[in-house]
């Protein structure tokens, strides 16, 4: 908490106030134990601007002091309320997480991969696949794990840096370990095919690891 007060103060007036809301509920998190249900999407709102700011500073207190203990907060998609809270977690979060495992600096990209593995394994707590939308007679919607899954598809594995494809396919195997036979590496295969061949050497490795280990 000290070093996360510490880096406010080389913070931009609008960057320090948000981080003071980010230290007010990383309290409330600590003194309670849990977060009332009511400011789970006001917070998700809140620190995901955080993650698209230019200040690294601001970032990285988010994804080491904030995000690692808030996340387990999100409920279970099986609980009431538990699938809006969390796909609104997906949507405000991914993207720009995804975006961080390209950072040349480990300090960001590290704990990034942490956090979406997070939210992959919340994902992964009550559903597979697709549902069936039964608004929509025949019509498949796309659940959690497909959102989740698609975006580190097309974000990570298929992105241009060889980082962000090598961050992702560590998050990819750290999180089968995790969750066990919830994964299926299935709709993994084909980009981890291409990924063998990828120009960059350092994505081939990884790549033949990650195929070695499933």
């Amino acid at each position: 908490m000290t070093s996360v007060w510490t880096k406010s103060r080389c913070l931009d007036f609008n960057s320090s106030l948000l981080l003071l809301y980010v230290i007010y509920y990383m309290v409330m998190m600590k003194l309670m134990g849990q977060l009332p249900e009511t400011t789970l999407d006001a917070i998700t709102l809140l620190l995901a601007p955080t993650l698209r700011s230019s200040n690294h500073l601001l970032i990285q207190s988010t994804l080491t002091s904030f995000l690692p203990f808030f996340i387990p907060h999100i409920p279970s998609p099986s609980a009431p309320q538990g699938q809006t809270h969390l796909k609104l977690a997906l949507v405000q979060f991914l993207p720009p997480l995804l975006e961080k495992l390209n950072d040349p600096k480990e300090k960001i990209s590290h704990p990034a991969r942490l956090s979406i593995g997070l939210l992959g394994k919340k994902c992964f707590e009550a559903e597979s696949g697709t549902v069936k939308d039964a608004s929509v007679k025949g019509k498949e919607k796309e659940s959690l794990v497909g959102f989740w899954e698609r975006n580190v598809k097309d974000n990570a594995l298929a992105g241009k840096g060889w980082r962000g494809k090598v961050e992702g396919m560590k998050l990819i195997l750290g999180l089968k370990g995790e969750v066990g036979s919830k994964m299926s590496l299935k709709p993994w295969l084909a980009t981890l095919v291409e990924l063998l061949e990828d120009g960059d050497s350092n994505v081939r490795e990884t790549a033949r690891e990650v195929g070695l280990a499933s």
